[in-house]
């Protein structure tokens, strides 16, 4: 695969995955608020879980885009150029 071709592959995963971050980031922040504030004996506990939930969604969705550009940016560095000699 040449390295356009694959460029291009990169960047549709790339919007692809931050069109999906844009359309689920609501409901789960809507979902999660929804735990925020409630008392009882486990309030502190459950306001800690509700912090670590947020920063694990927004932590798997940068890794979805992290993790394939290094990738690919690896991929593209270690090609050597061709020195056929005839």
């Amino acid at each position: 695969m040449n390295v356009g071709k694959a460029g291009v592959i990169m960047l549709t995963y790339l919007f692809i995955v931050f069109i999906a971050w844009m359309l689920l980031s609501t409901p789960f922040e809507s979902t999660i608020s929804g735990f925020e504030g409630m008392g009882g004996l486990a309030g502190d506990e459950l306001d800690t879980q509700v912090s670590r939930s947020r920063s694990v969604f927004n932590m798997f969705f940068g890794g979805m885009a992290v993790v394939p550009l290094i990738w690919f940016l690896i991929w593209v560095m270690r090609r050597e150029p061709d020195w056929g000699f005839r």
